[in-house]
């Protein structure tokens, strides 16, 4: 028997509704995930191994997220489509260190060419016009609080010419590294522990190493 107009919209309907159901639960974990890594940057959830190392900790949290690099992550996160924040997770587990290889957005590791664009006074990201270009990189520790950090990663291995624009050998980029205030559980233990672990903050431009 054939099917009605009514019969066949009915089917459709049904159909998509099915679709996107099945879609919900998904976008609603991966945006409770969301929520959970943006609340660590409030110091929210931070325990002590006693009522007294909790508030010494909160304090020092509270300090340590104002940084450059927490203010960073935190805007990375807002920004972040689920997709990315599901594919850090899945890559730490499955011990994939080259997060976002399939990213459009951190495919583009090449290193740059500056041009008067990058000059201009709307761009105003500096590692976008320094002569030792960086991108951040998100690092996953499921055991560190935050969880999330952005790594400063060069662009190059020589620096950018002022003259041409382009890389030139004659300089090196450097990593700058700084240690940065986290926090880590221990296997076994009750609470976190304060430490100072090393990161990446950007990349600065010097003179090669001659040989001797």
């Amino acid at each position: 028997m054939p099917m009605t107009n009514i019969g066949k919209m009915s089917f459709l309907f049904v159909m998509a509704f099915q679709q996107v159901s099945s879609v919900l639960p998904n976008v609603m974990k991966a945006e409770i995930t969301r929520e959970k890594l943006k609340s660590e940057y409030d110091c929210i959830g931070l325990i002590g191994k006693s009522e007294k190392d909790t508030k010494m900790l909160l304090r020092d949290c509270e300090f340590a997220m104002k940084s450059s690099v927490m203010t960073e992550t935190k805007k990375f996160i807002e920004n972040a489509v689920v997709e990315e924040l599901t594919e850090i997770i899945h890559n730490y587990f499955e011990k994939d260190r080259a997060i976002f290889a399939r990213r459009k957005r951190f495919t583009d590791m090449d290193c740059p060419t500056l041009n008067k664009q990058d000059l201009s006074s709307n761009a105003k990201e500096m590692r976008k016009r320094s002569l030792a270009p960086f991108v951040y990189k998100p690092d996953f520790n499921p055991n560190r609080f935050p969880k999330l950090v952005l790594h400063g990663v060069c662009l190059c291995s020589g620096c950018i010419d002022l003259t041409t624009g382009r890389e030139t050998l004659s300089l090196s980029s450097l990593a700058i590294t700084g240690n940065v205030t986290v926090f880590y559980k221990e296997a076994g233990a009750m609470g976190y522990t304060k430490r100072e672990e090393p990161i990446p903050i950007g990349c600065t431009c010097v003179y090669p190493l001659q040989s001797t």
